[in-house]
């Protein structure tokens, strides 16, 4: 960082104490900015932006120096990796559980995938062992396409009010057939 980014900086600083409900000292201040002046304010903001996001401590209430140089360290998992990761996850749960196995995966596109795409209990009682190389990149392939396009699946997810009306549509032509065979 250099001199001109002593105002963003402090702004990070004082937003994530804020986040944390605690205080920074002007002393405090310039001494996370020595510390940290070898790193640039894109980093700063991106440690920022992970510790609020992951942070678990709650003490002490600001985050320290070191927790942020940790951040920063934090490698970025690309969406390849982490959607290997995730098939390997369901593939060991079918290993270790079967179709005995719940589809309560961590991860939220996973989660979506098997139970919308692949529900769990069934694709575990039908799927081959030969057929799970084929499924893998299958999955790998529907995990990426649909973390890049999860804003636009979530907007076209029923909702409550969806729902409700696609029943109520369901009933009253219900009743008009009942109407008009009686």
């Amino acid at each position: 960082m250099n001199q001109g980014d002593k105002q963003k900086f402090a702004e990070i600083m004082y937003g994530v104490a804020d986040n944390f409900g605690g205080q920074i000292s002007k002393e405090g201040l310039q001494m996370r900015f020595s510390v940290m002046a070898d790193l640039s304010i894109q980093q700063i903001a991106n440690a920022a932006t992970f510790l609020i996001k992951h942070r678990k401590k709650d003490f002490p209430s600001v985050p320290t120096v070191k927790e942020f140089l940790d951040a920063v360290l934090v490698p970025e998992i690309s969406p390849v990796s982490r959607a290997e990761i995730q098939a390997d996850k369901v593939l060991a749960k079918l290993k270790y559980h079967g179709r005995a196995g719940k589809a309560d995966f961590d991860d939220p596109i996973t989660q979506d995938l098997m139970t919308v795409r692949w529900p769990y209990r069934s694709w575990a009682c039908f799927v081959l062992e030969k057929d799970l190389v084929w499924w893998r990149k299958e999955f790998i392939a529907a995990y990426q396409a649909y973390s890049e396009n999860r804003a636009v699946i979530e907007l076209k997810r029923p909702t409550e009010s969806n729902v409700i009306g696609v029943e109520n549509i369901r009933q009253l032509s219900t009743k008009s057939v009942k109407t008009m065979e009686g």
